[in-house]
């Protein structure tokens, strides 16, 4: 369940539109520190354009200090404007700092967030041409060392942000709505029962590409440049599972020629992640890279594959050169998952004789025989298969020393003393 509160002044149980329109609404009273110590004001001027190129006009602009809380601030209030038929605005009385100016474009539904305006006691016009965008949305996930209970997440200098008090369940998931395209500010958050003037808040994400119409998870890959969605379909015209669900499954995601990311990775597909739509990560691990070749054979486990279904879909991030290899918290065949042994085919060994790794958690490698090793290696449409002729060519597990998992393999039974592949 997702809980989406937006563009709110502190009233936590009014429907949105109404609470928009009061934000609107209200306005120019003056902090009490102004009193008797009147600080040095500027003005600040600018015109508002739509997605067209024209002004546009009734538009409702507001300025926000860019550390402005709108849970904590909400008492504070904001100057705001209201655009002329040419699209100008004038916000005057306005204390030297620094502000975010944010717009919203009703009848069009469209918004504007311009961040980091320096103002001083004088006129300050706004940068550029700024432009209404389309929205988007970010969701957040609560880390689990905070309690959902008691906690908001925010944009700080806005007035979006989304407490837990409407979450459902054992649900974590926040929704920040109607956000304008673009790059948004940091996303913090921050316990609601915290009443300290100085209270700690913690940062979510430093920032998120919100694109229109979608909705963008912060998560931990906001320094991956890239991503991607990756459709599942298990209807009669895709993969035709109509019946159950499947849990734990290992999904085989295989890119091809023509996939942008290989212009883009790293040269060892080392900043490749797989995450929920929640931008929580899932396990993975590469079976088969190749840059050059543009192809990839890359294992992901799934929490469960959904039937009859084509609107599934994991997110695929890359583009970090900063990334360190992915190492797997949890194994994507694992002996937890009946599995008594995964041999890849790309895991041959230099060793004498060569060995081929365990892709499971059972520690069963393969011997190769017959003088087989590596060079033997051929593309099949699993990543790599091995050639053998037939004869001499093996694959073995030494007899006896097969380590059974936990619990019977998936195929019911367990395998026969001396294994092998021929």
């Amino acid at each position: 369940m997702k809980a989406s509160l937006q563009f709110r002044n502190g009233l936590r149980h009014w429907p949105a539109w109404l609470a928009a329109a009061l934000f609107l609404a209200c306005g120019d009273r003056l902090a009490s520190s102004e009193i008797g110590n009147p600080p040095k004001r500027g003005v600040v001027l600018g015109v508002i354009y739509s997605e067209d190129g024209k002004p546009a006009p009734g538009t409702r602009v507001a300025l926000l200090p860019s550390h402005y809380d709108p849970v904590r601030d909400y008492s504070l209030r904001l100057r705001f404007d209201t655009t002329d038929a040419a699209g100008a605005f004038a916000i005057d009385s306005v204390d030297s700092g620094s502000y975010n100016l944010q717009a919203v474009q009703l009848e069009a539904r469209t918004r504007l967030l311009l961040q980091d305006m320096e103002v001083r006691a004088e006129t300050t016009m706004a940068a550029g041409k700024p432009m209404l965008r389309n929205t988007g949305a970010v969701s957040v996930l609560i880390p689990d060392s905070v309690s959902a209970k008691a906690a908001y997440v925010y944009m700080p200098g806005t007035q979006v942000f989304a407490t837990s008090a409407s979450l459902k369940g054992e649900s974590r998931l926040l929704l920040l709505d109607s956000i304008p395209a673009g790059q948004t500010p940091s996303i913090v958050y921050r316990s609601s029962t915290d009443t300290a003037a100085h209270a700690r808040s913690q940062q979510v994400s430093a920032g998120v590409v919100v694109v229109p119409g979608d909705t963008i998870p912060a998560s931990a890959y906001q320094d991956w440049s890239h991503t991607v969605r990756i459709f599942l379909n298990t209807t009669a015209a895709g993969a035709d599972m109509t019946t159950l669900p499947v849990t734990g499954f290992p999904m085989l995601v295989r890119l091809g020629p023509g996939a942008t990311v290989f212009a883009s990775a790293a040269a060892d597909g080392r900043d490749l992640r797989f995450a929920r739509p929640d931008g929580s990560p899932l396990p993975f691990e590469i079976e088969h890279w190749d840059k050059e070749g543009s192809r990839a054979a890359i294992w992901v486990r799934m929490d469960s594959v959904l039937a009859n279904d084509s609107s599934q879909f994991i997110r695929m991030y890359w583009g970090n050169g900063a990334a360190d290899a992915y190492i797997p918290v949890r194994p994507v065949f694992d002996t937890g998952g009946l599995y008594q042994g995964i041999w890849h085919m790309d895991g041959m060994s230099s060793a004498t004789p060569p060995l081929l790794r365990d892709g499971s958690n059972a520690g069963n490698p393969l011997a190769a025989g017959g003088g087989l090793s590596a060079k033997d290696l051929v593309p099949s449409p699993m990543g790599m298969g091995i050639n053998l002729d037939g004869n001499s060519r093996t694959l073995t597990q030494p007899r006896n020393s097969m380590r059974p998992a936990s619990s019977p393999s998936r195929c019911g039974s367990r395998p026969p003393a001396t294994p092998a592949v021929n």
